[in-house]
């Protein structure tokens, strides 16, 4: 599921393929390169991708992800998505792609004849596809990786100042604007034709528009089937899979939805043995999968800073690679399939929306401290017209979708670009079915967990009495855990007493403070300062001492540790001269 680069400039396929192994050299197993008088193209493929290219004499494809066919297999040579996307491509007309290939991928036909290029995105941008021009020579370049992308098109010093602010303050750009000037993000569920460097044609096959569901079980029904029959397709009967299970239900549906006939190898990712891993460990047992406990070193991300923050780009946070080099150790790569339990919360239990869920509201910023005041009023424009847009498309559910749409601006994204590159994940409440039944579920159904629960609950039975690694127990609604929730409560935190493990960390991801606070984080911000970085154009403060004591007193820790990624990214996209 790696990535690609495309210009239409010719006998320059070396240089994209340095740039690609620049930013995924740690995960690419080998970089295909080739040119001709239709231009040049470079595919990273990693060891656990399978081909990414297919030709004939007419065109040749590249399919980054690995969506499922929903076509008849007899409509392929082998049903394989690669040769499908090829073969439907070459077809004249629009596609209905969203009934057609089910998931995350970025499909691009290139002719021979230099014309009727044809690209294709997924349905909701989960694998996203960038647009720029050679600074240059104005050619196009095309892309699944926003810092290769700009570094291609020679535009990696071209920061936007207001895009780079908006960064710093809500972790996205309003799509379609990128960091770079000049680069922009390709729109979900997006078709687009090109002949040479002119775009010809553009469409989407498919928006989120607001259609409810008749009533809440019609709405959990449906994402209850969607899971099933996503998870029969993926892995099927006498199949083997792999998957990320932590110590809350989202992947814990995932695993009770999966066929018992499927060999499963569940694994578990903390700093320590805690009530994350227990919980977990009793929740495999229950399903009858075999489970492994991996623990992080204690400096895992900084150790992992440089090569995290390459592979994700300024589109995803660093922080979220968790299973960077941890991956080898466990050989997740070798399996056929790893399932995830990602965007649940995202389309099932509104986990972005507002506190205020009036769709009118404009957008509220984060403490804006240290950023220069006029840029921030341009980060306020832009995040009032682009609610004005999603307004006229979901006037109810504007401010829920405001932060998720398309899928690559969700805070937490990295969590899926990172592990795509690094083994064959697969998660299942990204399928196309989930997604137009998020849309259609109006949020006062998703909050509470009304929705999950009531779709999930059959996939709990089996592990009924083991609860959440937080106070209650998954197979029970809002209802049935309060009277239960202090008894929970109290026993655990004797149970941790007992242990000597009271007050200590006892979930799975690290507190982003203790990351910031130690020694190895100091010790990256000497080695990358920020003030003098390109991103230093954004800030009030030049002196580097004075700005950090500014973000250091008034920003979350995530939002610090963006700000030194994106201060390294944008010196060393700047300092590059391919």
């Amino acid at each position: 599921m790696s990535d690609f680069l495309f210009t239409t400039q010719s006998a320059c396929s070396a240089r994209l393929g340095r740039v690609l192994r620049e930013y995924l050299g740690p995960l690419t197993g080998d970089v295909e390169e080739i040119e001709s008088d239709w231009g040049s193209l470079a595919v990273a493929r990693a060891p656990h991708d399978p081909p990414l290219l297919v030709a004939d004499d007419r065109a040749r494809t590249v399919l980054a992800g690995r969506p499922l066919v929903r076509a008849p297999v007899a409509a392929t040579e082998d049903g394989q998505p690669l040769s499908f996307a090829h073969a439907r491509l070459g077809e004249p007309g629009n596609a209905s792609w969203d009934t057609l290939l089910d998931g995350p991928f970025a499909a691009l036909r290139i002719e021979h004849s230099g014309k009727g290029h044809r690209l294709v995105t997924d349905l909701f941008g989960w694998l996203p596809v960038y647009r720029g021009t050679d600074r240059q020579t104005g050619d196009l370049v095309l892309g699944t990786h926003l810092e290769g992308v700009a570094c291609a098109a020679r535009r990696g010093a071209a920061i936007d100042p207001v895009s780079a602010a908006e960064l710093l303050l809500n972790q996205h750009c309003v799509p379609p604007r990128t960091l770079y000037d000049g680069v922009e993000l390709v729109a979900a569920a997006g078709e687009v034709t090109f002949d040479g460097s002119t775009q010809v044609a553009s469409s989407t096959y498919w928006e989120p528009r607001e259609d409810a569901f008749s009533d809440l079980d019609e709405a959990a029904l449906s994402v209850r089937e969607a899971l099933r029959e996503n998870l029969n397709a993926a892995c099927p009967p006498g199949s083997s899979a792999g998957i990320l299970l932590s110590g809350g239900e989202d992947a814990r549906a995932v695993l009770g939805a999966v066929s018992p006939d499927v060999d499963v190898s569940a694994f578990t990712l903390a700093d320590e043995e805690n009530r994350e891993v227990r919980v977990a460990r009793a929740a495999a047992r229950a399903y009858g999968a075999r489970f492994t406990f991996a623990q992080r070193k204690p400096d895992h991300y900084p150790a992992i800073f440089e090569d995290a923050a390459r592979i994700a780009g300024a589109t995803s946070g660093f922080m979220d690679l968790h299973y960077l080099r941890i991956h080898e150790e466990l050989r997740l790569a070798e399996l056929p399939i790893v399932l995830g339990g990602l965007c649940s919360d995202l389309f099932l239990k509104g986990g972005r929306a507002p506190e205020d869920p009036d769709p009118a509201l404009p957008f509220r910023l984060p403490a804006t401290d240290g950023i220069r005041a006029e840029l921030v009023a341009e980060v306020r424009d832009r995040r009032v017209a682009r609610r004005e847009r999603l307004l006229e498309l979901r006037p109810r559910s504007a401010a829920e979708w405001d932060q998720v749409w398309p899928g690559s601006i969700w805070v937490y994204d990295g969590n899926f670009q990172g592990a795509r590159r690094m083994f064959n994940v697969h998660e299942p409440y990204q399928c196309n079915a989930m997604i137009r039944a998020a849309s259609r579920t109006p949020l006062e159904w998703k909050q509470e967990r009304r929705l999950f629960h009531r779709a999930m609950r059959p996939f709990f039975l089996r592990s009924w009495y083991v609860p959440h690694a937080r106070t209650r127990f998954p197979v029970l609604g809002r209802w049935g855990n309060a009277p239960l929730r202090p008894f929970l409560r109290a026993g655990r935190e004797l149970g941790e007493l007992l242990r000597g493990r009271a007050f200590k960390h006892q979930f799975g991801w690290p507190k982003p403070r203790h990351v910031v606070s130690s020694p190895a984080t100091a010790a990256l911000r000497e080695r990358h300062p920020l003030a003098s970085s390109p991103l230093g154009v954004v800030f009030d403060e030049t002196d580097e001492s004075r700005l950090w004591q500014q973000l250091d007193s008034a920003w979350h820790p995530r939002r610090r540790m963006i700000a030194l990624q994106l201060g390294f990214l944008t010196a060393h996209a700047a300092g590059e001269r391919r």
